[in-house]
């Protein structure tokens, strides 16, 4: 997998959609018992419903360009359906809807979308999927894995395992919101415009993300791992605020790459303690920290004609540039 940095004002877009969708998580090779034991309580019968937020970010393509391709690719295909009715939802026909498999068959119409625009799929660089407020799917493709992406050849979604082992999954923690303000010291440089239903999902808020593999190759597992992660993240970030008193005075929109740096240092170490010293994470791999992302979502008033937007700033830092 390719690793993406986020932090070059004018070269990648990111576009918000939300949608109501329901599904059921059943696979048709496993007996009933064995789907109950994979899924858990998202394989209860009548299914439920989720507002997904799903996040594309692309190269060198305006909001409104890349927020109609998402309109026509994802959202219009499967906003306020049901994933397990072929009826309603043919592009998932046969395949688990778990999120991890969305978010793929989404980048294959987002693909196809961007061909018939006659724009550069390869310019597609990431989609994020939030299933629930706090918790999501990330995938950086890369551009082999681009050029693999066919409407309707899903064969590796359609075998017994319940997840896309390219994805990730991510734990997000919220370290300050304020409602109906607008920060006067923001650096505009380094804005990112956000456009569509989803924007402005979390208000004025600055959320840290904690990113990482899922090697526990069931629903259950992976909800187990980003409990796991929550708890990591939550605790390498205040014992990052408690170590000094520049941390402590250091506005959480005004950190830098190098504070995440030091935080992903805390993260992994926090992981490698626990294992030793509880027998509960005895098969936490510290391994599966892949990086932690800084995002700073706040609303400008267009002074023009009035309208709100939704900006965002962000960064990211990998385990491989520790």
């Amino acid at each position: 997998m390719s690793s993406v940095s986020l932090s070059q004002p004018g070269k990648y877009t990111t576009v918000r959609a939300s949608l109501d969708i329901a599904h059921c998580l059943e696979s048709k090779y496993l007996k009933p018992e064995e789907n109950c034991q994979v899924y858990g309580k998202c394989n209860r019968r009548g299914g439920h419903g989720h507002r997904w937020t799903v996040s594309i970010t692309a190269k060198y393509i305006s909001e409104s360009d890349l927020a109609q391709l998402v309109k026509e690719a994802i959202e219009d295909n499967f906003d306020h359906r049901n994933l397990n009715l072929e009826e309603s939802c043919p592009h998932m026909a046969g395949i688990v809807p778990t999120v991890e498999n969305f978010a793929y068959v989404s980048m294959a119409l987002l693909k196809e979308a961007f061909v018939r625009a006659q724009r550069n799929p390869f310019d597609l660089v990431r989609i994020r999927v939030f299933e629930t407020r706090t918790g999501s799917t990330v995938w950086d493709p890369a551009p082999a894995d681009i050029e693999r992406l066919h409407v309707g050849e899903y064969d590796c979604l359609q075998k017994l395992s319940p997840l896309t082992p390219v994805m990730r999954i991510a734990k997000r923690i919220e370290i300050w919101h304020e409602h109906d303000s607008i920060p006067a010291d923001v650096d505009d440089g380094a804005l990112w415009r956000v456009e569509g239903p989803g924007a402005g999902m979390s208000g004025n808020a600055v959320c840290l993300d904690l990113v990482a593999s899922s090697p526990l190759n069931t629903r259950k597992g992976m909800i187990e791992n980003l409990c796991t992660i929550k708890d990591i993240i939550t605790s390498a970030y205040r014992g990052w605020k408690s170590a000094s008193e520049a941390n402590k005075q250091l506005h959480p929109r005004n950190m830098s790459i190098n504070d995440l740096r030091e935080i992903l240092r805390l993260c992994i170490a926090d992981a490698e303690k626990r294992r030793a010293s509880d027998e509960i994470y005895a098969d936490l791999d510290p391994a599966i920290i892949y990086g932690l992302h800084w995002e700073h979502e706040y609303a400008v008033q267009n002074p023009r004609d009035g309208t709100v937007q939704s900006v965002i700033r962000q960064f990211a830092v990998n385990r491989s540039e520790l």
